[in-house]
């Protein structure tokens, strides 16, 4: 049977919208992480700051330092991009009010990601420095490499930085009408094990402290979730109502 040449058209439109939108993240991506390489090392003199003098350990590991902290900067800077391009995707989908409300997730989005980075860079990495480093002594000396404590450091910050987003991804499914809050209820159990399981996974090391300051606040961040999407589908049964006592007024 062929295909409705409508269909066949709408689905080309959505590939195109796509491949527009990848297309779009990259080159900003890429123009952030240009302009973050110029700043890097002031910003890596500042985050490595309170744990003294580092060193590197090979000719390069220096300069890759400098392009891993370009590269997580220019991520952060695309975000609001990012976050932008799939509200664009699915907004054809949501009818004027939603578009509405939607459009507000991407702000949200940016400053729940910016909470979890600075709940990680504060609140998680002192404490798992100190767990590891306190392994160190008399005969046992920490000498810490630029490279490896950047990508300790990041491995904490961008994990937790994304997994703030459960809200806002949540929220967002809710209004499309993928989730529903009994549904969330139902399956906290499974949630429960699965964040644990995303906690032992992203962050680097494998001290249960840091497990533990993740997966926390990931359930916290869980049940705000549910009470967000049974916040949304009253507001929805409320505009059904509305919309169906204008219609049997006519």
């Amino acid at each position: 049977m062929a295909e409705e040449p409508g269909l066949e058209s709408g689905l080309l439109d959505k590939l195109n919208q796509i491949r527009r939108g990848i297309i779009v993240a990259l080159i900003v991506l890429t123009g952030a992480s240009l302009f973050a390489y110029t700043v890097a090392p002031a910003v890596l003199e500042w985050a490595m700051a309170p744990l003294g003098q580092l060193v590197y350990l090979s000719p390069a590991e220096a300069f890759m330092a400098r392009i891993k902290m370009a590269l997580a900067l220019g991520f952060i800077i695309t975000l609001p991009v990012l976050l932008w391009e799939v509200w664009r995707l699915v907004a054809p989908a949501l009818g004027r009010g939603e578009r509405r409300l939607t459009f507000w997730l991407i702000p949200a989005g940016f400053l729940l990601f910016l909470l979890g980075a600075s709940f990680a860079y504060y609140g998680v990495l002192p404490v798992a420095l100190r767990f590891f480093l306190s392994f160190s002594s008399d005969v046992l000396q920490p000498m810490i490499s630029l490279g490896s404590l950047v990508s300790f450091a990041l491995g904490l910050v961008l994990p937790f930085g994304l997994s703030f987003e459960l809200p806002i991804v949540i929220l967002f499914l809710s209004r499309l009408g993928l989730v529903t809050s009994q549904g969330l209820r139902e399956k906290r159990k499974f949630a429960i094990l699965l964040i644990f399981i995303a906690a032992a996974a992203l962050t680097p090391g494998p001290d249960i402290f840091s497990q533990l300051l993740m997966g926390v606040p990931l359930l916290l961040l869980y049940e705000v979730s549910i009470w967000l999407a049974r916040l949304t589908e009253r507001r929805r049964a409320a505009a059904a109502e509305a919309e169906g006592e204008a219609e049997a007024g006519r």
